[in-house]
């Protein structure tokens, strides 16, 4: 790699192999961009320097008014630099980003923020529809469902038939949107009334 000049000094004008040796030098230096740590001392509008002073290297180019260098290259943010958060100048892949997110949001403090109803809670609901059944992993209107819990009597821990010894309610109106449900229930049967775990999902 070289900077050397490429302007032809007087001096060589009668020396033929310190000529040659000059045109050689410069080729190098243009082919190679002007490679180097710090910028080539002589300059020229839209010149292109690659700098090695970063890793990996950096492709410049010298802007129209010939008083600074433009950046090339796509420089992209370390981990801890898209964890930090701070730099303005580089740019940040897929990989980048999702590091960035994990480590600055607070997802407990997201979540302690949302209400009753909104999108990703989760709720106990009832289906009091019959011969309806709740399969886990499907998604269910709002409308069928209810607001749902089950109160038993203290020190009570029967369970019969694979049934919980308690009285089960409902209470409140139908919530909005769409639930997926986290259990599931077979609608057939005597009992009209199905139970599980929802989280909102639309």
């Amino acid at each position: 790699m070289t900077q050397v000049s490429t302007i032809q000094r007087a001096a060589l004008a009668g020396d033929e192999a310190q000529y040659h040796t000059f045109i050689n030098g410069a080729l190098v230096a243009i082919a190679t961009d002007f490679a180097g740590a710090s910028a080539p001392t002589e300059t020229y509008a839209h010149m292109n320097w690659t700098d090695t002073s970063t890793d990996p290297a950096t492709a410049r180019r010298r802007n129209a008014a010939n008083s600074g260098w433009d950046a090339l290259t796509i420089v992209f943010a370390t981990q801890a630099e898209a964890e930090a958060g701070t730099d303005t100048a580089k740019a940040m892949n897929a990989l980048r980003v999702k590091q960035s997110i994990l480590a600055n949001v607070d997802v407990g403090s997201l979540t302690a923020g949302l209400s009753f109803g909104d999108v990703g809670t989760y709720g106990f609901f009832v289906n009091d529809t019959i011969d309806r059944d709740f399969v886990a992993g499907s998604t269910y209107a709002g409308s069928y469902l209810r607001p749902a819990g089950v109160s038993q009597n203290a020190g009570s821990t029967s369970v019969s038939g694979g049934n919980m010894g308690g009285q089960p309610y409902q209470r409140g109106s139908s919530p909005s949107g769409t639930w997926r449900a986290m259990g599931s229930m077979d609608g057939s049967g005597a009992y009209n009334s199905r139970y599980t775990v929802f989280m909102r999902i639309a």
